[in-house]
């Protein structure tokens, strides 16, 4: 058994987020406000005049994407047939086994 680091605590919190809220509210909207998240992240960093800009965008970046886990649960849920359901989601996010 390995030891957690809060770095890893706060992500699983983020994800753990996203997911309940698309549970309430849908998947789409949330993968869309992920989406929305991405890009507003990537052009605050972009047009950033100092470093903190930069570090405030980035944070938002992390905290505003959780799509990973939504996005599977998706295909997960779209999958009719169970021998394609390891190749789509494997046993861990970002795993792919074809």
């Amino acid at each position: 058994m390995r030891e957690s680091n809060s770095k890893e605590s706060s992500a699983d919190g983020i994800t753990s987020f996203w997911g309940a809220l698309s549970d309430r509210i849908g998947r789409k909207p949330v993968v869309l406000l992920g989406c929305l998240g991405t890009i507003v992240s990537l052009l605050s960093v972009g047009l950033a005049t100092n470093f903190w800009m930069a570090l405030i965008g980035r944070a938002l970046g992390g905290a505003l994407n959780g799509n990973m886990g939504v996005i599977q649960t998706m295909v997960g849920e779209m999958i009719t047939n169970p021998k394609h359901e390891r190749k789509c989601c494997g046993d861990e996010i970002g795993t792919r086994r074809y």
